[in-house]
């Protein structure tokens, strides 16, 4: 039987980060019978993360930069901020629209899953972005039906008072949605809500204002994921199927907009990314949990089996 993984497990590479961390099961070994789980790396959830965070900052720096660093090539992307499919024909039919389409009925599909999808672990983690994908559907649906209201040069412009009210306001948006990111130390919350919230209205283009919101948001989760001490058993598969994809479709969006992602719904391909990711994920751990029910089981009957040999041989 073919069984890879066995192969990585037993070699020099094969650690785990701590005596309280448990294996991710996110690769699988294949033999005649079933699929045996045997990956107790977490090492593939560290490179899946890594590998978010350099391209998320590769993908910022011509949108910062478009001088230094000319490497976008969606002029529309970079004047907009998103790749927008605006047909005249069918105003509803808008890519702010249909994110907003979309993450509405993601987020009501992820409120109502079962409770009983919840004892397999991270599952729970559809429930708990539920309201964060309704937020980023509304956000689409503000910038439908309004123009970004702040930039640098307007929000300098604004009297003292103004300018503090504003930062007040981004700084407490940031700090409330810190303290939903559970590995994220409380300690470190308030400064984090500092740095994000003042740059965002003196520094990022109104543009980009959106895309940096939740550009933050994301890898503020990933990095404090990657660097907590007692992972969950979940942490490499999350980091591989729901992490890795976004950042690459972030790159499709911002450099083949004007080539053939807008007309398939433009900034819709990287909301929809994030729900088929997390569903992807959710149906990953309910098959893991149920292999390892019947793992389990399994050894529970052979024991069962062993000691009736054994009183049979002593009788």
């Amino acid at each position: 039987s073919f069984s890879l993984p066995r192969i990585l497990v037993r070699s020099k590479l094969s650690h785990t980060c701590s005596h309280k961390c448990p294996p991710d099961p996110f690769f699988a070994c294949l033999d005649a019978k079933a699929i045996q789980l045997s990956m107790s790396s977490h090492i593939l959830g560290h490179v899946a993360n890594a590998v978010m965070l350099v391209s998320t900052g590769l993908f910022w720096l011509p949108l910062l930069l478009p001088r230094s660093f000319p490497y976008i090539s969606s002029q529309s992307y970079a004047k907009e901020g998103f790749c927008v499919m605006d047909p005249p024909e069918a105003p509803l039919l808008n890519s702010h629209l249909l994110c907003f389409y979309f993450d509405t009925l993601a987020a009501a599909a992820f409120t109502l899953l079962p409770s009983s999808m919840m004892r397999y672990s991270g599952v729970s983690k559809l429930r708990t972005n539920a309201v964060g994908i309704f937020g980023h559907g509304v956000g689409h649906l503000f910038l439908y039906l309004n123009s970004p209201l702040s930039s640098a040069s307007s929000f300098l412009d604004q009297p003292l008072h103004m300018q503090v009210a504003i930062l007040l306001f981004s700084i407490s948006f940031f700090y409330m949605f810190f303290l939903s990111i559970p590995p994220l130390p409380k300690a470190h919350v308030a400064p984090l809500a500092i740095l994000a919230g003042v740059p965002l209205n003196t520094l990022i283009p109104p543009q980009l204002s959106f895309s940096y919101v939740q550009t933050v948001l994301l890898c503020t989760s990933c990095f404090y994921e990657s660097v907590q001490r007692d992972k969950p058993t979940h942490y490499t598969s999350y980091s591989v199927i729901v992490h890795l994809p976004v950042s690459f479709v972030g790159w499709l969006e911002g450099t083949r907009c004007d080539e053939w992602v807008r007309s398939v719904g433009g900034h819709l391909i990287y909301d929809a990314a994030i729900p088929i990711s997390l569903v992807l994920f959710a149906c990953w751990r309910v098959w893991v949990g149920k292999l390892e029910v019947e793992e389990e089981e399994g050894k529970k009957t052979e024991a069962g089996v062993s000691q009736v040999g054994e009183k049979a041989k002593g009788e």
